[in-house]
């Protein structure tokens, strides 16, 4: 005779209530635990991922990208793709804010993090949309990272998962759970115009040619849109005092905590002109702005030069041209199109305030295009 299968006993209502508990503990402890920990997870994979992409860093290690919950394949290559749209663009726009700060950057480690999570506290305050900023603030560290690595024997890119950790889980991560987490980041960010180009976004890398594709005009407009804003905001000098004296002090001391003796070490190397550059600290600190095309572009764009002092005397009108000529070779690696009317006359509302941070672009473009005419 065959048993019943429904005259099994299962657990009693007892264990079936005490079982009930623990798998709502664990639930519930997994979900306080998993945005840290899905993060964590993202920082590990990304960078390897990203640089790899971008060529700028041939020394980086790759590591294949494991799915972990919420953090899909769909989600990291969105995050990475957004991270090659919004680099430059952020990067360009903190540049005279970064001829202040980098100074001192380089000489410690901590001097570096420090400098660093300013930046992050403030392009955090100065990004409306939640999901926003924790984009934007990758974007900004991660391009930091690069520049400082591609003029200098310093490798700080290193610093740059735990830097961002460090500000995710104290300033990001308990808006970021309330507002539906990894779930509607990823609908977010499926949505931006900026990341509407089809195709391996390493296509669109490199000096223009034929071979090149050419991302839409409206990619283009966004992305001068935001760089327009985020200069603005920038040079008004208001944003400068949006961040605290001791949360920056208490977020740098939870990153160089997490540093163990080799990699201070390696970051301390001194700047000697290993790499055939020269230090910042040994050029008037030059800036961000010219980061040139750090973020998504072949390593030749990231080239800095020493500043043109006989270049002064061509006039304004050559300053003002030359930045037009800087901002439109910049977003022409993204797409080939001619900068609208109305784009220039902002631009070059922002050379007549800038002229310092605009002398600077304007030496390092014409750098690159030294260096592609050898190409």
């Amino acid at each position: 005779m065959n048993e019943n299968p429904c005259s099994k006993q299962g657990p009693s209502l007892g264990n079936q209530r005490e079982l009930t508990k623990r798998v709502q503990f664990g639930i519930t402890d997994c979900f306080t635990m998993s945005d840290a920990e899905l993060f964590r997870h993202l920082m590990d994979h990304l960078f390897s991922f990203y640089y790899r992409k971008i060529g700028q860093i041939p020394e980086c290690d790759h590591r294949p990208f494991v799915e972990k919950g919420a953090i899909t394949q769909s989600l990291f290559e969105m995050f990475a793709k957004a991270m090659f749209a919004l680099c430059d663009t952020l990067a360009l726009a903190w540049g005279h804010l970064g001829e202040e700060e980098l100074v001192k950057v380089l000489s410690t480690p901590e001097n570096y993090v420090s400098s660093v999570m300013k930046i992050c506290i403030i392009e955090e305050c100065l990004t409306p949309i939640y999901y926003e900023k924790l984009v934007h603030v990758c974007c900004v560290v991660t391009a930091l990272g690069v520049y400082i690595y591609n003029t200098t024997p310093k490798k700080f890119y290193k610093l740059t998962p735990r830097i961002l950790t460090v500000f995710f889980e104290n300033k990001l991560i308990h808006g970021f759970k309330k507002r539906g987490g990894w779930n509607r980041l990823e609908k977010y960010l499926a949505s931006q115009d900026y990341l509407q180009f089809s195709g391996d976004w390493t296509d669109y890398m490199g000096p223009d040619n034929k071979s090149k594709k050419r991302i839409p005009k409206r990619v283009h407009d966004k992305l001068f849109e935001l760089f327009i804003t985020r200069m603005e905001r920038i040079s008004s000098k208001k944003c400068l005092k949006e961040w605290e004296e001791q949360l920056v002090k208490d977020l740098t001391r939870q990153v160089v905590s997490t540093l163990d003796a080799s990699l201070l070490a390696e970051l301390k190397v001194s700047p000697t002109d290993e790499k055939g550059s020269t230090s910042i600290l040994d050029e008037e600190s030059k800036s961000v702005s010219e980061l040139g095309a750090v973020g998504g572009r072949s390593r030749e764009h990231s080239v800095t030069s020493e500043r043109n002092e006989t270049s002064g005397g061509k006039g304004k009108t050559d300053d003002i041209e030359a930045i037009l000529s800087d901002i439109k070779n910049m977003f022409s690696e993204l797409v080939s199109v001619t900068v609208s009317p109305s784009s220039d006359e902002t631009a070059k509302r922002l050379a007549s305030n800038l002229d310092p941070f605009f002398e600077r672009l304007k030496s390092n473009l014409e750098r690159v295009v030294s260096i592609l005419n050898l190409l």
